[in-house]
């Protein structure tokens, strides 16, 4: 009997594993924040500005936020990265008993770890000035919302986009602008970005929208498009989220929503069925003029599956070992 419960562990293990080798995307929109239910870790000086009902990444040095679990962006078979979209919106802004004060900027960041905020400044609270060992070898992509210039890292001005892969230094940045509107990212108006990327083009492209006359409108043409592939640049599993850094002053750098949704595509550019690996719905309504992509999804995660029936199955063996 023990021999036949040990073969039922070894054969459920299997299947579990089986079922968690399934291809998931993860979808999640948060139209505002709370401090309960949100699945969203935070370090250094990010906080739920309860308020505001809004995430606040800094107020006087770094801060950085990310969803609690790891989404897969790099598929099984074959072995390519997975296509995403997220919008979010954000606000720079300095207080008023500062108002010379500069924040160094804000990114929208997917990573290898989510265990250490760096450090303010141009590090953009995403990476630190002497990493350790640890850190150092940290993969990460980020979109940088830069309002400093800053030589080190060969900015080109005090206020533009850049895309940043595994460096500060940014591949391709262009100042920032609505179409053909220039945008003051730290103005304090409420800013919304629009960014996709498609794996099997391997093209990143990037707008954004301010909030006028009551809306958000998306310009038909991006500000940034890149050619990249994320294959890699990625591990199977990575941490996203934010990062934010101040200069000097009280600089508030605030995310007001966020939606993020992954799509596995074939080699023809059309969706791959999938298991759901992560679906979510923060609590509360859904803010005026924010555009919502993705509908409403909710649901649990596949891992929850894969944990229960690994208790039955020791459930089972027990049973047999105990007859």
């Amino acid at each position: 009997m023990a021999k036949l419960g040990m073969l039922l562990l070894i054969l459920c293990h299997g299947l579990i594993r089986a079922g968690r080798g399934v291809e998931a995307d993860t979808s999640f929109q948060y139209y505002q924040f709370s401090n309960s239910g949100n699945s969203i870790s935070v370090l250094g000086d990010a906080h739920i500005f309860i308020d505001d009902l809004a995430l606040e990444l800094t107020n006087k040095a770094a801060g950085r936020a990310t969803f609690d679990y790891p989404v897969r962006v790099i598929s099984a078979s074959p072995q390519t990265s997975i296509s995403f979209e997220t919008n979010f919106i954000f606000s720079i802004e300095n207080e008023p008993s500062t108002p010379q004060a500069y924040g160094a900027g804000l990114t929208f960041s997917i990573s290898s770890e989510n265990k250490t905020v760096g450090d303010p400044g141009g590090y953009l609270g995403l990476v630190t000035a002497n990493p350790s060992t640890s850190v150092s070898t940290t993969k990460y992509f980020a979109l940088e919302f830069d309002t400093k210039q800053d030589t080190q890292f060969q900015d080109i001005d005090d206020n533009h986009i850049g895309v940043d892969i595994n460096s500060l230094v940014s591949q391709q940045a262009k100042p920032a602008m609505s179409g053909t509107i220039p945008v003051t990212l730290a103005s304090g108006t409420h800013i919304q970005a629009y960014v996709s990327y498609n794996s099997v083009a391997h093209v990143l492209d990037v707008s954004i929208s301010p909030y006028t006359n009551g809306d958000y409108v998306k310009p038909t043409v991006s500000l940034l498009s890149v050619p990249i592939d994320l294959s890699t640049v990625f591990n199977e599993y990575m941490y996203i989220g934010f990062s934010a850094a101040t200069g000097a002053g009280t600089v508030r750098h605030k995310i007001w929503s966020w939606t993020f949704k992954t799509t596995t595509l074939n080699s023809t550019g059309q969706p791959v069925p999938t298991a759901p690996d992560s679906e979510y719905l923060a609590p509360g309504p859904s803010p005026g003029g924010f555009e919502h992509p993705f509908g409403v999804s909710t649901g649990g995660r596949v891992q929850s599956s894969a944990i229960l029936g690994l208790m039955f199955c020791v459930s089972l063996s027990l049973s047999v070992n105990l007859a």
